[in-house]
């Protein structure tokens, strides 16, 4: 079974590089994004990690961009 995945922070790099190769791997199942100015169609968007985590806490897995932080 896949891994069920959230990506944190969606630009340029996230839909040119990140999204194709997650999509392209069996291992991963990309649900959700977390992004305050855009969204990926298909999947639950959210404009805050702690949304994201308040709703889906069915996601095991969180890729953060590298401009993304959060404090646990």
């Amino acid at each position: 079974m896949a891994e069920k995945l959230a990506l944190v922070g969606i630009g340029k790099i996230a839909r040119d590089q990140h999204i194709p190769a997650i999509e392209n791997n069996p291992d991963w199942s990309l649900q959700a994004a977390v992004s305050r100015h855009a969204s990926i169609d298909g999947l639950d968007n959210f404009e805050t990690l702690d949304e994201l985590l308040d709703r889906r806490p069915d996601i095991t897995t969180i890729s953060p961009g590298h401009s993304a932080s959060a404090s646990f």
